[in-house]
């Protein structure tokens, strides 16, 4: 049995009680990975590239490494993509990639 619900239109940016960034419908984006992985463990690829291509508008400062390391471990452009284009300007991330810090 599987259920496909949606992803909501309108999202408000807010933090949950353990500093993590949700949505309006509370859905964290580490909650939003950890479902994308479970999508590419059990090859239910079409609802993998709807959750990557969901993921890749919410890549912030805040969550770079974590989106970043799930883009490359399953391949996902779009979401590498989207990660380039928040770290090409940071200068914070420049530091730490100069320092090679995690």
């Amino acid at each position: 049995l599987l259920y496909t619900g949606g992803l909501p239109c309108q999202e408000a940016a807010g933090e949950d009680d353990t500093g993590g960034t949700h949505n309006a419908a509370g859905l964290a984006v580490g909650s939003l990975v950890d479902v994308f992985r479970l999508c590419h463990r059990w090859q239910l690829l079409a609802h993998a590239a709807l959750l990557e291509t969901h993921l890749a508008t919410k890549v912030d400062e805040t969550n770079l490494e974590e989106l970043l390391e799930v883009a490359a471990l399953h391949k996902a452009s779009v979401l590498q993509k989207a990660c380039f284009d928040v770290a090409r300007p940071s200068a914070s991330i420049r530091e730490k990639f100069r320092c090679g810090k995690p």
